[in-house]
């Protein structure tokens, strides 16, 4: 919830900066203030979320304190009451969790500070010229020049990494970083990197560590925030959830399931709601999602602004995603997400040994079929400024032939696929309300990350922790053919081995086999025509090659974007 933007006097006055101004108000305009800092050192506009509070506080000497995002901090109460409690020194960051910006200072001196994860986005512009949570408000003051590699690497993955954007001017500030504003400028200090924990224990020992760290975490989110909207779906994250608020005594809980009538996830939703007795909304987002072929030019506009240029899943959609977003943050409830409980298992499906980056590339990242990458594709430069920022989430240097440890392993998913595939859809929840994704917690990471390989491969750990939790709601049945009473069985195990133990290099085969396969997806009448030859990207793309839909759709949306960015 909420957000900010900060430009310095140079931008503010520019013309680009009006019409950054006038972006950040089309996507925040929601009771915003101006901070009171100096004209020196430019201006800073804080605004509350869509459907929730502004977190701002100042004192008489003019000294500020506020929160963007949705943090939270066990024995503070109340959210809303932690900025006044940040400024009478009662609170500090380091109590701080969840996903936010804090900013503090005064008339000549202002404080940004990122969550420790970076779960809430924060672009900083042409060095330090601009810093926002809004990347198209920031894209907008500061302009730049097309990069090519993060926008090959959202086609393919959905995501930009490494700290890039498209363009070559705006930048993530990194996780945790700090950004001390003066009239010197800004000046950015990084923080230290999650690193593996210490752990000897029994796999009960691991259970039960696991378990008293969820509880920490929602005890100190649970706090902070009052009624609740969680999904629940087959399998073992969100399960995990609603264990976890059951075993807090929480009851102001609204539960959604997303999907077909006949799939796993509506009918074990449906079984354990009957089971328990609470209600349960269920939306077939499949049926809605057809773009209207009259109206699609507004959608996608209003698409653009709400979800700030580049959701994952692009912007091609007929607002059923928008809708749903902001109906899971109406009325101030709190919208959970179960993204990051994967690092309770083994998600990348790997053996227990080491690996080298390429493998890890070959194996997870390969989601590219090279026909479809234009003449100019240089796979090895690709490959090798993808390793490169690999590395770097998990504070290592080297090439694509670095040798990871288990451990490294363990970590890059909650610091990298996490940190800007997840978080990307967290940030942008924040947008419309209160939005929390629980497991991206560092007490957590440095744990999982730390827990031998045989206590999380098959999900026997996570099944193992929610049985601990909730034996109640473990005992009903999952997709993966068992409940989490029991455990993954011997023919879960067999399933799960064909992708366990299939080689690396098999699997970088997998996904351009199955694009060739594919049919040609077809876009409502006039759409592809009107998008492509906005702003045509044929010199780094064959569109007529391409026929993955999810690809497709992020083609047309960097075409929208950059188009609007004016990014060439």
């Amino acid at each position: 919830m909420g957000a900010f933007l900060w430009m310095n006097a140079d931008i503010s006055w520019a013309a680009s900066g009006k019409q950054a101004r006038d972006i950040f108000a089309r996507q925040m305009g929601k009771n915003p203030i101006s901070a009171p800092i100096s004209p020196i050192l430019g201006e800073l506009t804080i605004t509350g979320g869509e459907d929730a509070p502004l977190l701002f506080s100042q004192n008489d000497a003019g000294e500020f304190a506020a929160l963007t995002g949705t943090p939270y901090a066990e024995k503070f109460g109340s959210a809303e009451h932690l900025p006044r409690q940040l400024l009478s020194g009662k609170c500090n960051y380091t109590s701080l969790m969840g996903g936010f910006a804090l900013l503090s200072g005064g008339a000549l001196n202002v404080t940004i500070q990122a969550d420790k994860l970076g779960q809430q986005h924060i672009y900083v512009g042409a060095g330090g010229k601009v810093i926002s949570t809004s990347f198209l408000a920031t894209a907008t003051a500061v302009g730049g020049i097309l990069n090519v590699q993060a926008l090959r690497e959202y086609i393919f993955n959905g995501a930009t990494y490494g700290g890039d954007t498209l363009s070559d001017q705006v930048k993530l500030l990194p996780a945790g970083a700090s950004v001390k504003i003066s009239q010197n400028g800004a000046m950015v200090t990084d923080a230290s990197i999650v690193q593996a924990s210490s752990f000897s224990g029994s796999f009960n020992d691991a259970v039960e560590a696991t378990a008293s760290i969820l509880r920490e975490i929602f005890a100190g989110m649970l706090s902070s925030y009052g009624a609740i909207d969680t999904a629940l779906s087959a399998g073992f994250d969100t399960r995990l959830m609603l264990a976890l608020l059951v075993d807090a005594g929480v009851s102001d809980y609204a539960i959604h399931v997303y999907g077909a009538a006949n799939s796993a996830d509506v009918m074990v939703a449906k079984t354990i709601a009957a089971g328990e007795g609470f209600p349960l909304v269920h939306k077939d987002k499949t049926r809605m999602d057809a773009l209207d072929s009259d109206g699609w030019q507004d959608q996608i506009a209003a698409n653009y602004i709400a979800f700030d240029g580049l959701p994952p899943d692009g912007i091609i959609d007929s607002g059923t995603d928008l809708a749903s977003r902001r109906d899971r943050a109406a009325g101030g409830r709190l919208a959970l997400n179960g993204g990051g409980g994967e690092i309770m298992r083994n998600f990348f499906y790997l053996p227990n040994r080491r690996y080298r980056v390429s493998e890890l590339l070959d194996g997870f990242y390969r989601r590219y079929a090279p026909s479809i990458c234009g003449a100019d594709f240089d796979e090895k430069t690709y490959r090798a400024n993808f390793a490169e920022k690999i590395l770097k989430a998990v504070g290592l240097q080297g090439d694509v032939n670095y040798l990871l440890t288990r451990s490294d392993i363990e970590r890059i998913y909650p610091l990298f696929r996490g940190r800007f595939w997840m978080d990307a859809n967290t940030s942008r929840n924040m947008r419309f309300g209160r939005a929390i994704t629980p497991f991206a917690n560092p007490d957590l990471i440095a744990l999982t990350s730390s827990l031998p390989y045989k206590y999380k491969n098959y999900g026997r750990l996570q099944a193992a922790v929610i049985n601990h939790i909730s034996p109640q709601l473990a005992a009903y049945m999952s997709d993966y053919g068992f409940n989490f009473q029991q455990g993954p069985d011997w023919k879960y195990k067999a399933k799960s081995a064909l992708s366990l133990y299939r080689p690396t290099w098999l699997r970088r085969l997998s996904y351009p086999l199955q694009h060739g396969r594919m049919p040609i997806a077809e876009a409502p009448e006039g759409m592809e025509e009107t998008l492509w030859e906005e702003n045509n990207l044929s010199e780094y793309f064959d569109r007529q090659a391409m026929r993955d839909p999810a690809q497709i759709k992020r083609l047309m949306t960097t075409n929208y974007v950059t188009s609007q960015l004016g990014l060439k």
